[in-house]
């Protein structure tokens, strides 16, 4: 009987725990093989030269709104951000829909990118 009263208990802060931090579950009816949809990192430089999606652009979580905007991106292309766990992603894809950006899209971390994607990662 505790163990499940403790299973249940591990559930539900789980659950709290995702609502408390922000995150959406990830989109699986988004087409994240859109040619057109601009890929983002927001991993350190470290991380980044450890491995990425070969398509990717590389910029900071906490410079995303300066970054998209010195590249031109239109407010309603896709774009499509990663990080390592989704939680940096999560950060970056708010300050995008905050200025205005309308198809902004957390991936979650590298490897959920690369099976979304079907892009492979580099070095």
């Amino acid at each position: 009987m505790v163990s499940i009263i403790r299973s249940k208990m591990v559930w539900i802060l789980a659950a709290l725990s995702f609502a408390l931090v922000g995150c959406e579950p990830a989109v699986e009816a988004v087409d994240f093989t859109n040619p057109n949809a601009l890929v983002i990192d927001v991993r350190t430089l470290d991380e980044w030269n450890g491995a990425h999606l070969e398509t990717a652009v590389r910029i900071d979580w906490q410079n995303i709104r300066q970054g998209v905007a010195s590249i031109g991106v239109k407010k309603d292309q896709p774009i499509y951000i990663y990080c390592q766990s989704g939680n940096r992603a999560g950060k970056a894809e708010k300050m995008l829909l905050d200025q205005g950006y309308t198809n902004v899209y957390n991936m979650g971390g590298l490897q959920d990118a690369i099976r979304l994607t079907g892009v492979r990662a580099v070095r």
